[in-house]
């Protein structure tokens, strides 16, 4: 086994997920190998979307790079990173990324569909059934039931199918696409779900992909 002069525990990176407008943190935990002891402190200016803070747990031993979400953060997903200086024997940088998702109170996951490249021996009906290519989509709310009134597509080959079909939770929406109605050239295009909560009457998923050679 071989170790370096310092871990990044459980992961070399910060995976952080909330709400709007809930209050939420992620850490890890940073172990110096060295002898000698070390210090570290954060030295790019702080994100717009959220704070960092280096914690000592063991004194030159042990730290925690503490990391919150910003209250009021748009929905979205932010890929960033925080830049620490490690003080020993020697002074070296370790850039540590910070992925952030910030979900509105109903969201899909994932929030678009891509069918990539698609052969043309599918249009041919030589590679079975376009069924494989199926994407699914979770929607999901943070608590309480809702209902879909309505789920459309403006891309003609997509076939969209939900479970339940009443109120709930959580609704799978797989999405697919029919053979018949498949054209070499691009897929673009948009789902539309229409809900009964007044504050996110409609979702908009983007729908991507391309039948043919490019």
């Amino acid at each position: 086994r071989v170790e370096g002069r310092d871990e990044l525990k459980p992961t070399p990176a910060i995976f952080l997920s909330a709400f709007q407008g809930e209050t939420k943190s992620e850490k890890l935990t940073i172990v110096n190998h060295e002898a000698l002891p070390v210090s570290v402190r954060l030295t790019r200016p702080p994100s717009s979307h959220f704070t960092a803070l280096v914690r000592p747990v063991e004194e030159g031993r042990v730290f925690d790079l503490v990391v919150d979400v910003v209250p009021g953060v748009p929905r979205g997903r932010y890929d960033e990173s925080v830049v620490l200086d490690v003080r020993g024997s020697t002074l070296y940088r370790i850039e540590v990324p910070i992925h952030l998702t910030v979900n509105s109170d109903i969201y899909p996951s994932p929030d678009f569909v891509d069918f990539g490249n698609i052969r043309p021996d599918v249009i041919a009906g030589t590679s079975g059934e376009p069924d494989l290519l199926q994407q699914t989509i979770i929607l999901k709310r943070r608590t309480g039931a809702f209902r879909i009134e309505s789920l459309r597509s403006d891309v003609g080959a997509v076939t969209l199918k939900r479970a339940p079909m009443g109120p709930s939770g959580t609704f799978r929406i797989d999405v697919g696409l029919s053979r018949g109605r498949l054209t070499p050239g691009d897929l673009r295009g948009s789902i539309w779900i229409e809900t009964d909560d007044s504050r996110f009457p409609e979702i908009v998923i983007p729908v991507r992909g391309h039948l043919g050679p490019r």
